[in-house]
Formats: C-alpha cells, structure tokens, sequence
C-alpha cells in the first residue's frame, strides 16, 4: 500500500537505524497548519513545487551550513565545559527555530493571513499566531542558552 510523504517521514523517523537522517519534504501540497504544528519538528526543510535545480541545491546547501555552524558552536560551548543537556537544548531550539521560521514564513504566504483575520479568530490566523508566538519563545530561550555558552567560553 502506497506511502504519502507524512508517513514516510514518521517511518523514517520511528526507526532506530535511520531516525537520523535529515529529511527535506519536496512536495506540491501546500502546508496545512497542523502539518507544521504536527511534523515540523521532525523536518529539515519544506520545499514547494516548482523548484529550480539551483533553488534545490540553495536549500540543501542552507541546511548543510546550520548544521556546521550549530556543530561549531557545540565544541565551543563542550570546550568551554557546558554540560551536555544545555548543549542539546541549544541543538534543539537552534534546528526549531529555523525550521518553524521557514514554515511560518509558508503558511503566511499560504493563507495570506491578515492582522484583521486573526483577531477574528480565523483557524489558519490563530494557528500562525501561536506558531509566531512559540518561535519567539524559543528564541528567548536560546538567548539564555547562548548567554551560558558565551560566558563560559570567555576567559577568567
């Protein structure tokens, strides 16, 4: 029986041997609300069709780059003796926020959500105004987390 992509992603991601491949979902289905709330935290990127061969290798090579600076700032913050579950902390929150950013910026453009709309309590509206609201504050949190990591880098 045939797979859609979700499922795909949650076999992946559901089996030991391979939870840890990154995984770009390359699709022309346009992203629901809770698509994002559900699976964005399993997903490196989400690409809409039509895309360029350029567009493509950007995205890939967009992802290939945060992973190396995330993995900079990993041994910069295990050489300045930061304790592991902060250091994962910051991986987590640093890969959320970009990802939840590319995916709020989507369903923006998606649903072409106003102010107005979501005051009225539009579905789609208050889905991106908790989604907006969670990015930031994952990223106050990951200020916190930057703070320890600096200030146990810097010398005595």
């Amino acid at each position: 029986e045939p797979m859609d992509g979700w499922e795909t992603l949650m076999n992946i991601k559901n089996s030991p041997d391979l939870k840890n491949i990154p995984v770009m979902m390359l699709t022309a289905k346009q992203l629901t609300p809770s698509e994002a709330q559900e699976y964005g935290i399993y997903i490196e990127d989400y690409i809409m069709k039509p895309i360029t061969h350029k567009e493509l290798y950007e995205a890939i090579e967009g992802q290939l780059n945060r992973r190396r600076m995330i993995e900079n700032d990993i041994l910069m913050a295990t050489e300045a003796g930061v304790d592991k579950e902060t250091i994962d902390t910051y991986r987590r929150l640093r890969k959320s926020i970009d990802i939840n950013t590319r995916l709020l910026k989507i369903l923006e453009s998606t649903y072409k959500v106003s102010d107005e709309k979501m005051k009225t309590g539009d579905e789609a509206g208050l889905a991106i105004r908790s989604m907006s609201m969670n990015i930031k504050f994952q990223k106050d949190q990951l200020e916190q987390v930057r703070d320890e990591f600096f200030s146990r880098a810097k010398p005595a």
